[in-house]
């Protein structure tokens, strides 16, 4: 039996006072009005599988109003076992327990739950800020990899460190933070150069049937440091006391892989500048099934699937071609307010949300 969810408690989350889902283990349908709390079903699940909402970047938020503290249990199978997860929140200080054992930071959630989320909002990754694209980047990598967590957060503690030192102009004990920056983004930007390889293959697979072969795609990492240099930590050493004298005058790290960006070009064009909606959405469709590929791939596991509103995602016949996709993953959940006649099989679990 692959890993699944079998059911997901809520208590004074968000708009919920109380309420209790039980899942099937291929595709789960949650439909409804808007303002009912859909989308708060996916918030919960990738609250325990990240750690973090992807609504809020503040706990109290996700608090029910007038209410002092929520809690969420979410019992799933992995390895056939039978286990749990508890989170709670009491506007102040957070408890986290897998099974019976407290964890005391939420990044040990990464990966214990290995799956990849596609939103509406997806889109601006195509268009806007090279951070999302790095965070597209960096939540797949570290779900796969816990020692990508423990570099990344390394990495921007040193660099944490090191930008107050130019801000301040005293550079007598910087060597320090630029030889663990350097260790940090020599093992971050392998990653990246490594999981696009596998991103590309799929990615291009991918969009090629969603778009009915009317679109290809191609991916390419942006950084200072190419995937050919055999010693990165010395470049990126090289580097940062090459431009020392620089990111004093601007006060920051001008340098590393937290300035790298994912180029995302369709039919030969840069998707930023030259993309349509529909080839954009199409676009991050298929760029969130090749994060599921590649998360298969390297935990040996089948990873969820969570799709919000699926309406807004892609138009009618693009839509059809990723619902048929859907058959082929693992454990699905995908939020709409449209009808669900559509969807219904023998492996559907609907939960109607009225």
């Amino acid at each position: 039996m692959s890993m699944h969810i079998k059911s997901l408690y809520l208590k004074n989350f968000r708009n919920y006072d109380e309420v209790h889902f039980e899942f099937g283990p291929r595709l789960n349908i949650v439909s409804g009005p808007n303002a009912r709390g859909k989308t708060t079903v996916l918030e919960a699940i990738y609250l325990l599988m990240t750690g973090r909402s992807f609504r809020s970047s503040r706990l109290r938020e996700l608090i029910k109003h007038e209410k002092s503290e929520f809690f969420i249990e979410l019992t799933f199978f992995k390895f056939d076992v039978e286990q749990t997860l508890r989170f709670a929140y009491n506007g102040s200080q957070r408890k986290v327990f897998h099974n019976h054992t407290s964890i005391s930071s939420t990044t040990s959630l990464i990966g214990l739950i290995p799956g990849t989320l596609m939103i509406p909002d997806d889109v601006s990754m195509i268009k806007g800020q090279p951070r999302l694209r790095r965070r597209y980047l960096d939540i797949q990598l570290a779900q796969g990899d816990p020692l990508y967590v423990h570099h990344l957060a390394r990495y921007q503690k040193a660099m944490i460190n090191r930008n107050f030192l130019l801000k301040s102009k005293v550079t007598k004990s910087i060597d320090v933070w630029e030889q663990e920056m350097a260790r940090g983004a020599g093992y971050i930007a392998a990653g990246r150069h490594l999981a696009l390889e596998s991103l590309q293959r799929h990615c291009g697979i991918l969009l090629s049937k969603i778009s009915a072969n009317k679109e290809e795609i191609k991916l390419e990492y942006k950084s200072q440091c190419s995937n050919q240099e055999s010693d990165t930590f010395k470049f990126y050493s090289d580097m940062y006391k090459k431009m020392r004298s620089r990111e004093v005058a601007f006060g920051s790290s001008l340098i590393g892989p937290h300035k790298d960006d994912l180029l995302i070009f369709i039919n030969e064009k840069d998707a930023r500048y030259f993309s349509s909606e529909g080839q954009a959405k199409s676009c991050v469709a298929a760029m969130r099934f090749a994060e599921w590929e590649y998360l298969r791939d390297q935990t040996n596991e089948i990873p969820l699937m969570l799709i919000d509103d699926l309406g807004v995602s892609l138009d009618f016949a693009r839509r059809f071609q990723l619902l048929d996709h859907l058959n082929s993953l693992g454990q699905v959940f995908v939020t709409t307010t449209e009808s669900v006649d559509h969807f219904v099989n023998e492996n559907c679990r609907r939960i109607n949300l009225t």
